[in-house]
């Protein structure tokens, strides 16, 4: 039973499936003694393997990409309660025709469905073993159970996506100018994540200056510097200029600063004496 308490602790103890999802399906897998555990999402025709954990044999692998109707969650996703379990696949009628699981030799298979934000169907949570292991009601129900609190920290991640999305607005200023306000704390998913963003961004509005304010950046880390660099680099492939507007005294002490090349930017104290210096001036 303890182990079973750590299962559930490891999961209380994160807010988003990226942060838990690896230490908790080598978690499952050991208090379930199967050997592999994994999530997958569901996409148009196949289910995605985002992650996988495999006590003893290697059998499924993060990344994995399965046809919808030649995969085992088809059955979790299609049944009315988003469950689906088989303790001998090879002799249930409605899974022994299944090709993957013959060719891996799979006898075992629990899974449970995960649900987004809006109570939409995301994705399996299963376990799946090349022998029959007897698992009774009360593990399969403690699964299900885990399935849940899972479905949770996907509606936080997709809660914090848009959060994202709110606290980091591109604003753009005239034609070819565009100004984002770094705000807050700047974690490596989230930093990550406003790279993609705002290149595409760039590549999509025929973006000429970037003017990038970090007055609002609450951490200072040599990471952040970093990734901000990898921004810079980004912008000069692609015909941007960037600007960096609104560098704090913490910042510009830091010898991290100089390091990454930040000295060869065009910086100014603010984004109106920047755009001033583009030719252009804000009217009161």
């Amino acid at each position: 039973m303890s182990k079973e308490k750590n299962v559930l602790q490891t999961l209380t103890s994160f807010t988003s499936l990226q942060q838990v999802s690896s230490s908790l399906l080598k978690s499952i897998a050991e208090v379930f003694d199967v050997n592999t555990v994994y999530l997958a999402q569901r996409e148009p025709n196949q289910m995605n393997v985002l992650d996988a954990y495999n006590l003893r044999e290697d059998i499924v692998q993060k990344g994995m990409l399965v046809p919808y109707k030649e995969s085992y969650g088809q059955f979790v996703m299609e049944d009315g309660d988003m469950e689906f379990t088989s303790l001998d696949l090879t002799s249930d009628e409605r899974t022994m025709h299944i090709e993957i699981g013959k060719k891996l030799g799979l006898k075992t298979f629990v899974g449970a469905g995960l649900f987004d934000r809006e109570g939409n169907p995301f994705g399996t949570l299963c376990l799946v073993d090349t022998v029959v292991k007897d698992l009774g009601d009360q593990e399969i129900s403690l699964f299900k159970h885990i399935a849940g609190l899972l479905s949770y920290l996907i509606s936080l991640d997709q809660a914090n996506e848009r959060i994202e999305l709110l606290s980091t607005p591109v604003v753009p200023i005239f034609n070819g100018i565009v100004v984002l306000p770094l705000i807050g704390i700047f974690d490596e998913h989230r930093i990550d994540s406003l790279t993609n963003k705002i290149l595409q961004y760039c590549f999509e509005h025929n973006v000429d200056y970037f003017l990038l304010d970090l007055s609002g950046i609450s951490n200072v880390e040599k990471g952040l510097f970093v990734r901000l660099r990898t921004i810079l680099d980004s912008f000069l492939l692609m015909g941007v200029t960037p600007v960096l507007t609104g560098i704090r005294p913490d910042m510009a002490l830091s010898p991290t600063f100089f390091h990454e090349g930040f000295s060869r930017v065009m910086t100014k104290p603010s984004v109106e004496l920047a755009l001033q210096e583009l030719g252009f001036v804000l009217e009161k």
